[in-house]
């Protein structure tokens, strides 16, 4: 069976985050590298957790200044982090551009469900959220949705 196509080129997302095993696995060897350390930089982004390469321990440093010259491990923040009484936790997140997108985290019983934003605005316009105030600007990229969920 042929190894499926990458579609996410680093210059098509925002961050690390973004890319999956075989665009992480591109990007490696585009960069001169052995291919096994992609597995390694992947494994400390979405593993790992990693806010930066300076976590990446068994990752050389060479490695990690070629790619912190290339792309962010992740290029967003949470602006502002608000729980309610009911448990219930807003986080406004600011991307690389400056917009801001809102996720939601909502408790229910043993579990707990994420809402996450895929476009900057929304075209729905529920009372209870700020994303859909401003209408739709624009979608969000593969890495300003795997962030938010991170």
């Amino acid at each position: 069976m042929p190894t499926p196509e990458f579609n996410a080129a680093p210059a098509d997302v925002s961050s690390l985050a973004g890319l999956d095993p075989e665009g992480c696995a591109a990007l490696i060897v585009e960069l001169g590298e052995a291919p096994y350390r992609s597995r390694q930089v992947f494994d400390w982004v979405h593993r790992k957790g990693a806010h930066d390469y300076d976590t990446m321990t068994n990752v050389p440093k060479a490695l990690r200044e070629k790619l912190g010259a290339r792309i962010p491990v992740r290029a967003s923040r949470i602006a502002k982090r608000h729980r309610g009484n009911d448990r219930i936790t807003k986080l406004l997140i600011e991307l690389a551009d400056r917009t801001s997108v809102e996720c939601v985290l909502i408790p229910e019983g043993d579990r707990t469900t994420a809402c996450i934003s895929s476009q900057v605005g929304c075209g729905v316009g529920c009372i209870f959220c700020a994303s859909g105030a401003r209408g739709v600007i624009r979608n969000l990229d593969a890495a300003e949705m795997v962030e938010q969920v991170f």
